[in-house]
């Protein structure tokens, strides 16, 4: 007497992701005026636009930019311009957008 036997689909093996690099590894442990010229000047041809540039070089003003014209009304960050501004609110601050993670 014969069984019929029962055939299970293959299923490939699970990839594992790459673990990602730890700051260290990038060589980003710390953040200073000092490694930021180290960083500069490892790539000379690398342009960073003025609208990208934040901060006055102080702790308290990290990555808020401090020469806008345009000031949120919830937070310190400055902006070029009024539309730039309204865009801030609405992705940050707006609380009817607000989404679950």
């Amino acid at each position: 007497q014969v069984l019929a036997q029962a055939t299970l689909p293959r299923v490939a093996p699970a990839r594992r992701r790459p673990a990602p690099l730890a700051p260290t590894a990038l060589g980003l442990a710390t953040a200073s005026p000092q490694r930021g010229a180290a960083l500069a000047a490892a790539m000379p041809d690398m342009e960073i636009s003025a609208a990208a540039k934040s901060g006055d070089g102080t702790v308290t003003n990290v990555g808020i930019k401090t020469g806008g014209a345009f000031q949120c009304p919830e937070c310190r960050q400055k902006f070029d311009s009024e539309k730039a501004k309204q865009l801030h609110w609405k992705f940050i601050h707006d609380p009817n957008r607000h989404q679950e993670d």
